[in-house]
């Protein structure tokens, strides 16, 4: 059973630790390389962080999911953000220590008493190319730069040129290599966001709320991905703003990358999928699903540019 301390009355003198010893180790050998059986792995919190995708599953074989790090700095933006933990290796160190000081807490989270907390408030951004926007009334130029993003924290402040179209992008790799992807955005002026890791908070969306800019959603060509576009995006800014990439080679790739056991897993949740299913490209791909029975990554883009 994942052990965990929740703090409270009867535990005053204990400090309370928000990622359990076994996720913690866990998420050491995903940094060293390890890859594990997703059947096996017991940790709750590990859920979130697949979710996030920070942590990733693949195949193996026919029918074993594995789960592996794509990135081990996208991992340690996540536990510093959502948990307070600067130091993965340190925090382990303490954890597995009798006695911990409470300076010693302080300095290797962001608290004594730690819990779950926010650091950080806004979104990243990523350019083809130099634009100009506004962020507290001051104007700037987005530079693209490989490697680096720009994140907005002061996000209700922010003002972007009309003619720009805004592509969230779902998967931290695509949105990293966005630049090898340039063909599906042919004759838009795209400025690419990144919900990670603030996605919980939907700062995005609050923003999205305040103007009128279009919005194009760019995430996992399957019926998980579907469903998000349509429950966190398409409800909230409506069907004249939102619409859903399918680029033109999907069909193809779909039948020669495509997972079926992503398919198969998510087949129940086709029935949840009713306004997005209106949209005539969302339909055409849910048609594609359907008809190869499996599902398709937006990592394949970059693997295919």
């Amino acid at each position: 059973m994942e052990e965990t301390k929740q703090p409270g009355k009867g535990n005053q003198h204990q400090p309370y630790y928000p990622l359990s010893i076994q996720a913690a180790l866990l998420l050491k050998k995903l940094i060293a390389g390890e890859t594990f059986a997703f059947s096996k792995i017991a940790s709750k919190q590990i859920q979130p962080m697949i979710k996030e995708n920070v942590l990733q599953c693949r195949l193996k074989g026919r029918t074993a999911r594995m789960l592996y790090l794509p990135d081990a700095e996208v991992l340690a933006h996540y536990l510093d953000n959502v948990y307070g933990i600067k130091n993965l290796d340190e925090y382990i160190e303490l954890r597995q220590k009798k006695e911990a000081t409470r300076a010693e807490n302080i300095l290797i989270t962001n608290h004594s008493k730690i819990i779950s907390v926010r650091t950080f408030q806004g979104f990243l951004l990523n350019t083809f190319s130099p634009m100009a926007l506004s962020v507290n009334g001051e104007e700037r130029i987005l530079q693209p730069s490989p490697g680096c993003f720009t994140f907005i924290y002061d996000y209700q402040t922010l003002q972007v040129p009309d003619d720009i179209t805004l592509v969230g992008i779902e998967n931290p790799a695509n949105f990293r290599r966005i630049d090898e992807q340039k063909a599906l955005f042919n004759g838009l002026k795209p400025l690419f966001v990144n919900r990670y890791p603030q996605s919980q908070h939907h700062d995005f969306i609050a923003w999205m709320q305040t103007n009128q800019h279009p919005y194009l959603h760019f995430g996992d060509l399957d019926l998980a991905g579907i469903l998000i576009y349509q429950n966190e995006y398409l409800k909230k800014l409506g069907p004249d703003r939102c619409s859903f990439l399918v680029p033109e080679s999907t069909q193809k790739l779909l039948h020669k990358y495509g997972n079926r056991e992503l398919y198969d897993v998510q087949l129940p949740l086709s029935q949840q999928i009713i306004e997005a299913r209106e949209q005539k490209n969302v339909q055409k791909l849910i048609e594609w699903i359907h008809t190869e029975h499996k599902g398709l990554e937006q990592e394949i883009f970059i693997k295919t540019s």
